[in-house]
């Protein structure tokens, strides 16, 4: 009785050998062909049928799966779920695709180099299931916006009559809590990846509840914000557990983990606590497939979601105690990587200790014309500061502030002109010729905050890209500097930049620097080429970032900037301090040296002399 359906198998694989091989390589190129009434789908995933039954296809193909985090465990769990024959896939991620992912992320690529790792999936799975519908979500998903998300989710699946499940492979244990959370009051299949850091043997991984799970500091304050925040139940200490047998109850929490103790890096603290343990594929796959298989099983077979626990209200004594027990984990997945002298910059800055006469050193190369509440900022903070404006209503501002400072070797104010990624969609029309003529009216004046952002877009990206061009172009024409907000736009960015290339600015400011060493490096070049000099902004924000040490120790000396990104003048001096610690630790350099370093280079990047 089988024999069949093989003949019919083998026959519709022979007659797909038999075409040329563009017509084959993509698996759309199928509709192109008359009258062929080939079930595709089929004919590609007929092993998973065999593996799990005759309904599995049918299940698989009519489920949606939410993928957030795409990257070491993430991407090979997307790669695993495309080829099960998953009908639908939601990728979540804001990143893009670093060199640095090429040892554990399965699209890391010379080609994907500073591309978004959800366009880059999505292509990917369009050439392993064309049928498949993939939803690219380059977002990041917050904890308090997790419930909003998948519930929107889930009311679109229901209304196809599929079904929902949820795979969380992100870093940080508080939206993992929530996603979580979601699951339960969802009732929806979830499974949540720990951490892979430091592991090396694939044949370790397992799957485990969240409430049994050990030897996974993430997985383990994951545990303990779900007992703090939303009410999960207190669990059984292991001393009750040794003397008493008491075992903690399933929560029905599917976990990827390793028990592997992890290897920690020998080499020292080079940016943040994920940056102390070594990754490679075999691992971050292993976690990913494993995740993958668990989410693929559970639709595949129409498995009901597992039995949960009843929710305790935060008042509950239990949790209480419990999450007081628990906090030293929670403690320890928290941490970040500031470094001890940039953490003390921050607190005394906070709590009014400032060195003063630090901070008169220190040039503010980006604060905001406009503080709060619509007045202009003083334009002599600290050492000198460069206000920069967002838009057409605050032009006059911004050159009101530093007027009559511009005079020989006096000058401690600067000032640029233009319209901010945000704003595009709020300028009157006609901004762009009233902005170059303000610019030529004001030779002292720069141009910006311009850019693209992927971040926000209360502007779409194609006006972004045409405001931002104009701009690029204006500064270019004036011999001005340009002043760049870019957020999730590198590769945009550069494409840009090089098509422009026979004529940019004499100089563009990377305002608030979050790339990697490799577009900085990127850019570097391409200013040589161009003579152009690229300068590289950094806020206490930008410089907190996991990579921003390691671009800061780097990058040219004379190309380091320091700002503060901010929108009033104790703000202001507070965040420029400690961009000035977290500088200075980069490099090896005493604060003074930092703030004087930085300073002389905002005045040659800054000083009408040098434009030309």
């Amino acid at each position: 009785m089988l024999l069949q359906p093989r003949l019919a198998l083998l026959a519709c694989c022979v007659s797909q050998l038999r075409q040329p091989y563009a017509a084959r390589r993509c698996g759309a190129a199928h509709l192109t062909v008359a009258n062929d009434d080939t079930n595709y789908y089929d004919l590609r995933f007929d092993g998973v049928r065999r593996l799990y039954g005759d309904q599995a296809l049918a299940r698989l193909r009519h489920s949606r799966v939410l993928v957030v985090g795409l990257g070491g465990v993430g991407s090979w769990s997307v790669e695993a779920l495309a080829r099960s024959g998953v009908g639908s896939l939601v990728l979540i991620d804001l990143d893009e695709i670093c060199i640095s992912n090429t040892n554990r992320q399965l699209h890391a690529l010379e080609a994907t180099v500073g591309r978004s790792k959800a366009r880059v999936l999505a292509d990917r799975v369009g050439e392993i299931n064309p049928e498949c519908e993939v939803v690219v979500r380059e977002e990041w998903l917050f904890a308090d916006y997790a419930m909003r998300l998948i519930s929107d989710e889930l009311a679109i699946a229901d209304a196809r009559g599929h079904t929902l499940a949820l795979l969380d492979a992100v870093d940080g244990y508080r939206e993992k809590a929530a996603m979580v959370a979601a699951a339960h009051a969802l009732n929806l299949h979830v499974v949540v990846a720990g951490a892979a850091g430091g592991k090396s043997d694939p044949t370790r991984v397992r799957i485990a509840d969240l409430a049994l799970v050990s030897d996974d500091p993430l997985l383990r304050s994951v545990r303990t914000q779900l007992r703090k925040r939303h009410g999960f139940p207190a669990g059984v200490s292991q001393l009750q557990s040794r003397r008493k047998g008491k075992k903690a109850a399933e929560w029905g929490v599917p976990c990827a983990y390793s028990p592997e103790p992890p290897a920690t890096y020998a080499g020292g603290d080079i940016g943040s606590v994920c940056d102390q343990f070594g990754t490679a594929c075999f691992a971050t796959g292993a976690f990913g497939f494993a995740a993958a298989a668990h989410i693929t099983a559970a639709i595949a077979t129409g498995a009901a979601p597992p039995k949960r626990p009843r929710l305790a209200t935060m008042s509950d004594s239990a949790i209480e105690k419990q999450a007081v027990a628990e906090a030293a984990a929670d403690a320890v997945a928290e941490a970040m990587p500031v470094q001890n002298a940039a953490a003390h910059a921050q607190t005394d800055a906070m709590e009014g200790d400032v060195d003063m006469g630090l901070a008169a050193a220190i040039l503010d190369s980006h604060c905001h014309a406009v503080g709060e509440g619509g007045a202009p900022l003083d334009s002599r903070l600290g050492g000198g500061v460069c206000l920069i404006s967002t838009g057409e209503p605050e032009w006059a501002a911004a050159a009101a502030a530093v007027a009559g400072g511009d005079q020989g070797d006096e000058v401690r104010g600067y000032y640029a002109l233009g319209v901010h990624p945000w704003y595009v969609h709020t300028q009157l029309s006609g901004w762009s010729a009233r902005l170059r003529e303000a610019l030529v009216s004001q030779p002292a004046a720069m141009v910006g905050e311009a850019g693209i952002d992927r971040f926000r877009l209360d502007t779409p990206l194609p006006d972004q890209l045409d405001a931002f061009t104009t701009q690029l172009r204006l500064a270019a024409e004036l011999r001005r500097p340009l002043v760049v907000h870019c957020v999730r736009a590198d590769g945009i960015f550069l494409d840009l930049l090089r098509s422009e290339a026979a004529s940019l600015p004499p100089v563009i400011v990377m305002h608030a620097f979050g790339g990697s060493a490799e577009t900085a490096a990127a850019l570097l070049r391409l200013g040589d080429a161009a003579q152009t000099r690229f300068f590289f902004g950094f806020s206490a924000r930008a410089a907190r970032l996991r990579r921003a040490g390691v671009v800061m120790a780097t990058l040219p000396a004379d190309r380091l900037l320091l700002e503060s990104d901010e929108h009033t003048a104790e703000g202001a001096r507070v965040a420029v301090t400690e961009a000035c610690a977290l500088l200075a630790d980069a490099r090896g350099w005493t604060a003074a040296e930092a703030a004087e370093r930085s300073a002389a280079n905002a005045r040659a990047a800054f000083e009408p002399a040098g434009w030309q």
